[in-house]
């Protein structure tokens, strides 16, 4: 609006990306694998038979154990494990203290954490671009010291997880992720930066996408700028590339057609 370069997304693919069903479901339309869910919305939650009637269906369709969290939070704000139904109920009552639509999700079999980093314009930039070609970097892996990756284990417990760069895959598993990252990122028209994250189930190896973040945790010390680096890509000149790319983005824009 202030009609200045920025660097990231556009309001709409950041926006679409802030509701977690909204981006499962864009996935979920081109083949892209997500994490088996349901979404629950406030006017359910209120009504005891739909509650009910909602709650005996996600049994018999997810089984237990679930990870149950806000559609429209971060940080894992609002997010728990629910083992059994006492555990799912109070699951939902706390994340509808967030959101006004919660989401149920499948818990993966000892499900790995991975994340990768992003960088490109998926709308305007061309591969033999240097600046805004779309590229995903060598996939981290988060091994969390919690039951899971929550917010304590986040922001308040040093020894909360482990950052693994490169995720302890094979080279044709890290490819695999690479791939789908930029699908992921294509697909919601992504621009200028992004990490997506995985989970992988540690007994069939299957891959599925959970979430993507258009704004990811960016000190030095952050896992995307550490993934970037572990590709050759070092802070100085990510934060290069990220400004070119946003100098790139607006001369684009600037040669539209507009009304006024």
């Amino acid at each position: 609006m202030a009609d200045i370069p920025y660097v990231g997304c556009t309001h709409i693919s950041s926006a679409i990306t802030m509701d977690k069903e909204k981006t499962k479901m864009i996935w979920q339309s081109v083949g892209l694998p997500v994490v088996p869910y349901v979404c629950m919305k406030r006017f359910v939650m209120m009504d005891s038979v739909l509650y009910d009637a909602f709650i005996e269906e996600t049994e018999k369709e997810l089984g237990y154990p679930m990870f149950v969290k806000p559609c429209c939070a971060g940080s894992s704000n609002g997010a728990a494990k629910a083992n059994n139904k006492k555990e799912l109920d109070f699951a939902i009552m706390e994340a509808f203290q967030w959101d006004d639509k919660v989401l149920i999700e499948k818990s993966i079999n000892a499900a790995r954490e991975i994340e990768c980093s992003v960088t490109g314009n998926s709308i305007t930039g061309l591969s033999e671009s240097e600046t805004e070609d779309v590229i995903a970097y060598i996939p981290g892996e988060i091994a969390p010291s919690h039951d899971f990756y929550d917010f304590d284990a986040k922001y308040n417990d040093p020894d909360g997880a482990q950052l693994l760069i490169p995720a302890e895959l094979s080279e044709n598993d890290l490819e695999k992720i690479r791939k789908t990252a930029m699908a992921a990122y294509k697909t919601l028209d992504a621009t200028g930066l992004a990490r997506v994250d995985f989970f992988i189930d540690k007994d069939t190896n299957a891959v599925y996408l959970n979430e993507i973040n258009t704004m990811p945790g960016f000190t030095p010390i952050s896992m995307f700028p550490k993934m970037c680096d572990a590709a050759g890509l070092d802070f100085t000149n990510l934060i290069n590339l990220l400004v070119e790319q946003a100098l790139e983005k607006y001369k684009s824009k600037q040669k539209l057609q507009t009304s006024r």
